[in-house]
Protein backbone atom coordinates (compact mmCIF):
# COMPACT_ATOMS: atom_id res chain seq x y z
CA UNK A 1 0.00 0.00 0.00
CA UNK A 2 1.02 3.43 -0.75
CA UNK A 3 -0.21 6.42 1.40
CA UNK A 4 0.23 9.67 -1.19
CA UNK A 5 -1.95 12.79 -1.37
CA UNK A 6 -3.47 11.80 2.07
CA UNK A 7 -4.96 8.88 0.66
CA UNK A 8 -4.03 4.72 0.64
CA UNK A 9 -3.76 3.52 -2.23
CA UNK A 10 -3.85 -0.87 -2.74
CA UNK A 11 -1.23 -1.94 -5.33
CA UNK A 12 -1.38 -5.38 -7.31
CA UNK A 13 1.04 -4.93 -9.68
CA UNK A 14 3.33 -7.13 -12.08
CA UNK A 15 7.19 -8.06 -10.33
CA UNK A 16 8.37 -5.82 -12.65
CA UNK A 17 6.83 -2.66 -11.08
CA UNK A 18 6.52 -3.87 -7.90
CA UNK A 19 10.35 -3.99 -7.99
CA UNK A 20 9.89 -0.02 -8.18
CA UNK A 21 8.36 0.06 -4.76
CA UNK A 22 11.12 -0.40 -3.30
CA UNK A 23 13.40 2.37 -4.45
CA UNK A 24 13.68 5.96 -3.74
CA UNK A 25 10.82 8.19 -3.40
CA UNK A 26 8.19 4.65 -3.59
CA UNK A 27 9.71 3.26 -0.22
CA UNK A 28 9.36 6.58 1.75
CA UNK A 29 5.56 6.03 0.52
CA UNK A 30 4.63 2.77 1.61
CA UNK A 31 2.89 1.55 4.20
CA UNK A 32 0.78 -1.50 5.56
CA UNK A 33 -3.15 -1.29 6.42
CA UNK A 34 -6.22 -2.78 5.33
CA UNK A 35 -8.45 0.34 4.90
CA UNK A 36 -8.17 1.35 1.62
CA UNK A 37 -9.14 4.90 -0.35
CA UNK A 38 -8.72 3.05 -3.41
CA UNK A 39 -6.92 0.04 -5.23
CA UNK A 40 -4.58 0.18 -8.32
CA UNK A 41 -4.18 -3.38 -10.52
CA UNK A 42 -1.87 -3.12 -13.47
CA UNK A 43 -1.92 -6.13 -16.01
CA UNK A 44 0.22 -5.97 -18.60
CA UNK A 45 -0.68 -7.16 -22.36
CA UNK A 46 2.43 -9.64 -24.02
CA UNK A 47 3.59 -9.03 -27.06
CA UNK A 48 2.58 -13.18 -27.35
CA UNK A 49 -1.12 -11.86 -26.68
CA UNK A 50 -1.37 -9.22 -28.53
CA UNK A 51 1.44 -9.38 -31.44
CA UNK A 52 3.86 -6.85 -32.36
CA UNK A 53 3.32 -2.93 -33.01
CA UNK A 54 -0.52 -3.63 -31.70
CA UNK A 55 -2.13 -1.34 -29.88
CA UNK A 56 -3.00 -1.79 -26.14
CA UNK A 57 -6.58 -1.35 -27.49
CA UNK A 58 -6.53 -4.14 -29.73
CA UNK A 59 -5.85 -6.35 -26.18
CA UNK A 60 -8.64 -8.60 -26.20
CA UNK A 61 -9.57 -7.82 -22.42
CA UNK A 62 -9.50 -4.16 -23.27
CA UNK A 63 -11.80 -4.59 -26.33
CA UNK A 64 -13.99 -6.57 -24.07
CA UNK A 65 -14.02 -3.86 -21.45
CA UNK A 66 -14.98 -1.01 -24.21
CA UNK A 67 -17.81 -2.83 -25.33
CA UNK A 68 -19.31 -4.06 -22.09
CA UNK A 69 -20.65 -0.31 -21.60
CA UNK A 70 -20.49 0.07 -17.87
CA UNK A 71 -22.16 3.11 -16.39
CA UNK A 72 -20.28 3.09 -13.89
CA UNK A 73 -16.99 2.80 -15.73
CA UNK A 74 -14.06 5.90 -16.59
CA UNK A 75 -11.79 5.06 -19.15
CA UNK A 76 -9.21 6.48 -21.03
CA UNK A 77 -6.76 5.02 -23.55
CA UNK A 78 -3.02 5.83 -25.74
CA UNK A 79 -1.31 3.52 -27.90
CA UNK A 80 0.55 2.09 -24.88
CA UNK A 81 -2.02 1.98 -22.13
CA UNK A 82 -6.08 1.80 -21.56
CA UNK A 83 -7.14 2.91 -17.79
CA UNK A 84 -10.67 1.40 -16.69
CA UNK A 85 -11.73 3.04 -13.32
CA UNK A 86 -14.81 2.10 -11.23
CA UNK A 87 -16.38 4.61 -9.48
CA UNK A 88 -18.17 2.37 -7.22
CA UNK A 89 -15.22 0.45 -6.05
CA UNK A 90 -13.00 2.99 -6.24
CA UNK A 91 -10.41 0.53 -8.72
CA UNK A 92 -8.32 1.38 -11.43
CA UNK A 93 -7.51 -1.71 -13.95
CA UNK A 94 -5.04 -0.40 -16.51
CA UNK A 95 -3.81 -2.68 -19.32
CA UNK A 96 -0.38 -1.76 -20.51
CA UNK A 97 1.99 -2.76 -23.36
CA UNK A 98 5.12 -4.92 -22.50
CA UNK A 99 7.26 -2.78 -24.31
CA UNK A 100 5.80 0.00 -21.97
CA UNK A 101 8.44 2.07 -19.49
CA UNK A 102 7.29 0.55 -16.21
CA UNK A 103 8.71 3.81 -14.17
CA UNK A 104 7.05 6.06 -16.52
CA UNK A 105 3.57 3.93 -16.69
CA UNK A 106 3.63 3.30 -12.84
CA UNK A 107 3.93 7.14 -12.21
CA UNK A 108 1.13 8.04 -14.42
CA UNK A 109 -0.98 5.48 -13.23
CA UNK A 110 -1.15 7.07 -9.83
CA UNK A 111 -0.83 10.17 -11.00
CA UNK A 112 -4.33 9.73 -13.10
CA UNK A 113 -5.93 7.51 -9.84
CA UNK A 114 -5.13 9.76 -7.34
CA UNK A 115 -6.14 12.70 -9.34
CA UNK A 116 -9.35 11.49 -9.87
CA UNK A 117 -9.82 10.59 -6.15
CA UNK A 118 -8.64 14.21 -4.76
CA UNK A 119 -10.68 16.07 -7.98
CA UNK A 120 -13.92 14.11 -7.24
CA UNK A 121 -13.33 15.66 -3.77
CA UNK A 122 -12.62 18.80 -2.57
CA UNK A 123 -8.98 19.42 -3.98
CA UNK A 124 -6.51 19.07 -6.84
CA UNK A 125 -3.32 18.10 -7.87
CA UNK A 126 -0.40 20.86 -8.50
CA UNK A 127 2.49 20.41 -10.88
CA UNK A 128 5.14 21.66 -8.08
CA UNK A 129 7.42 22.22 -5.39
CA UNK A 130 5.90 21.97 -2.09
CA UNK A 131 7.74 23.09 1.38
CA UNK A 132 7.15 22.95 4.71
CA UNK A 133 8.29 25.99 6.96
CA UNK A 134 7.78 26.69 10.61
CA UNK A 135 4.58 23.89 10.22
CA UNK A 136 3.28 25.54 7.06
CA UNK A 137 3.15 24.70 3.94
CA UNK A 138 3.71 26.48 0.79
CA UNK A 139 3.38 25.31 -3.04
CA UNK A 140 5.88 26.67 -5.91
CA UNK A 141 4.00 25.86 -9.25
CA UNK A 142 4.82 26.38 -12.35
CA UNK A 143 5.94 24.93 -15.99
CA UNK A 144 8.75 22.88 -16.48
CA UNK A 145 12.06 25.14 -16.12
CA UNK A 146 10.45 27.38 -14.04
CA UNK A 147 12.46 27.18 -10.67
CA UNK A 148 10.12 25.54 -9.15
CA UNK A 149 12.29 23.49 -7.12
CA UNK A 150 15.35 25.59 -7.14
CA UNK A 151 13.07 27.94 -4.95
CA UNK A 152 12.43 25.39 -2.95
CA UNK A 153 15.78 24.66 -2.26
CA UNK A 154 16.80 28.20 -1.64
CA UNK A 155 14.05 28.35 0.91
CA UNK A 156 15.53 25.66 2.57
CA UNK A 157 12.13 24.45 4.29
CA UNK A 158 12.41 21.97 7.55
CA UNK A 159 10.56 19.51 5.01
CA UNK A 160 9.92 19.23 1.51
CA UNK A 161 7.07 17.23 0.13
CA UNK A 162 7.58 16.98 -3.60
CA UNK A 163 10.10 18.37 -6.06
CA UNK A 164 7.43 18.01 -8.81
CA UNK A 165 3.78 17.03 -7.82
CA UNK A 166 1.75 17.70 -4.38
CA UNK A 167 -1.77 17.05 -3.57
CA UNK A 168 -4.01 19.35 -1.97
CA UNK A 169 -7.23 18.50 -0.07
CA UNK A 170 -9.62 20.18 2.18
CA UNK A 171 -9.88 23.23 0.23
CA UNK A 172 -13.18 24.26 1.42
CA UNK A 173 -12.34 24.05 5.00
CA UNK A 174 -8.76 24.63 6.13
CA UNK A 175 -6.32 23.83 2.38
CA UNK A 176 -3.73 21.27 3.54
CA UNK A 177 -0.73 20.49 1.23
CA UNK A 178 0.48 16.64 1.43
CA UNK A 179 3.22 15.15 -0.23
CA UNK A 180 3.29 12.50 -3.05
CA UNK A 181 6.20 10.29 -4.82
CA UNK A 182 5.46 11.09 -8.31
CA UNK A 183 8.34 13.22 -8.26
CA UNK A 184 12.31 12.57 -7.95
CA UNK A 185 12.49 13.68 -4.24
CA UNK A 186 10.89 14.10 -1.31
CA UNK A 187 11.11 13.31 2.59
CA UNK A 188 7.87 11.03 2.38
CA UNK A 189 4.48 10.98 3.55
CA UNK A 190 3.63 13.99 5.33
CA UNK A 191 1.12 17.42 5.25
CA UNK A 192 0.47 20.59 6.66
CA UNK A 193 -1.65 23.23 6.20
CA UNK A 194 -1.47 25.55 3.16
CA UNK A 195 -0.71 29.18 3.83
CA UNK A 196 0.82 30.55 0.25
CA UNK A 197 0.99 29.19 -3.58
CA UNK A 198 4.04 31.26 -5.32
CA UNK A 199 5.07 31.47 -9.50
CA UNK A 200 8.32 31.39 -9.26
CA UNK A 201 10.25 33.82 -12.15
CA UNK A 202 14.26 34.01 -12.11
CA UNK A 203 15.74 37.24 -12.02
CA UNK A 204 18.35 39.37 -10.78
CA UNK A 205 16.77 40.45 -7.34
CA UNK A 206 14.51 39.22 -4.96
CA UNK A 207 10.65 40.25 -5.38
CA UNK A 208 7.20 39.06 -3.97
CA UNK A 209 4.42 40.68 -5.83
CA UNK A 210 0.55 39.10 -4.72
CA UNK A 211 -1.87 38.36 -7.16
CA UNK A 212 -5.10 38.71 -7.49
CA UNK A 213 -7.15 34.91 -7.22
CA UNK A 214 -8.26 35.66 -10.85
CA UNK A 215 -5.12 36.42 -12.07
CA UNK A 216 -3.71 33.38 -10.14
CA UNK A 217 -6.26 31.30 -12.08
CA UNK A 218 -5.47 32.14 -15.50
CA UNK A 219 -2.15 31.95 -15.12
CA UNK A 220 -1.82 28.63 -13.00
CA UNK A 221 -5.05 27.08 -15.65
CA UNK A 222 -2.57 27.86 -18.79
CA UNK A 223 0.74 26.07 -17.16
CA UNK A 224 -1.45 23.47 -15.64
CA UNK A 225 -3.17 22.40 -18.84
CA UNK A 226 -1.16 19.58 -19.88
CA UNK A 227 -1.23 18.09 -16.18
CA UNK A 228 -5.09 18.13 -15.91
CA UNK A 229 -5.62 16.52 -19.51
CA UNK A 230 -3.65 13.58 -17.82
CA UNK A 231 -7.36 13.33 -15.79
CA UNK A 232 -10.00 10.96 -16.72
CA UNK A 233 -13.20 13.64 -18.27
CA UNK A 234 -14.95 15.04 -16.58
CA UNK A 235 -12.61 15.42 -13.61
CA UNK A 236 -10.36 17.74 -15.61
CA UNK A 237 -13.04 20.16 -15.77
CA UNK A 238 -13.45 19.10 -11.69
CA UNK A 239 -10.09 19.92 -11.08
CA UNK A 240 -9.99 23.58 -12.77
CA UNK A 241 -13.18 24.50 -10.92
CA UNK A 242 -11.27 23.29 -7.50
CA UNK A 243 -8.36 25.51 -8.53
CA UNK A 244 -10.83 28.56 -8.98
CA UNK A 245 -11.68 27.73 -5.02
CA UNK A 246 -8.62 26.95 -3.79
CA UNK A 247 -7.03 30.63 -4.64
CA UNK A 248 -9.79 32.03 -3.39
CA UNK A 249 -9.53 31.02 -0.38
CA UNK A 250 -5.09 31.12 -0.61
CA UNK A 251 -3.27 33.81 -1.71
CA UNK A 252 -0.86 34.20 -4.24
CA UNK A 253 2.27 35.78 -5.20
CA UNK A 254 4.88 36.17 -8.03
CA UNK A 255 8.13 35.48 -6.49
CA UNK A 256 11.04 36.57 -8.12
CA UNK A 257 14.13 35.13 -7.03
CA UNK A 258 18.19 35.14 -8.31
CA UNK A 259 20.14 32.04 -7.67
CA UNK A 260 22.01 34.10 -5.08
CA UNK A 261 19.39 33.76 -2.57
CA UNK A 262 15.96 34.39 -1.67
CA UNK A 263 14.74 36.17 1.42
CA UNK A 264 14.02 33.71 3.43
CA UNK A 265 12.08 35.89 6.62
CA UNK A 266 10.13 37.69 3.72
CA UNK A 267 8.31 33.62 2.66
CA UNK A 268 7.82 33.43 6.71
CA UNK A 269 5.88 36.26 7.29
CA UNK A 270 4.35 35.70 4.53
CA UNK A 271 2.98 31.88 5.84
CA UNK A 272 2.55 32.88 9.39
CA UNK A 273 0.59 35.89 8.11
CA UNK A 274 2.05 38.51 9.79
Amino acid sequence: MLTTGGRRVGLTLPEKYERLLHTLPYRLFSSEGSQLDAKLVIRVASDSQLGADRPIWDFPQVVERRLSDRADELFRFSFMVADFVQRSTRTMESFVLESADESQCLRGRLYRLLGWLISAGDGVLLHGSGFVLDGAAAAVIGPAEAGKTTAARLIRGERLLSDDVVAVTDIDTQPRLHATPLGRESDGVGSAPLRAIFFPRKQAAFSMQPLTAGQALIRSAAEQADTFQLLFNPYDGMAIRNLGRLFRKVPAYELGFSLDGIDREAIRRVLSGS
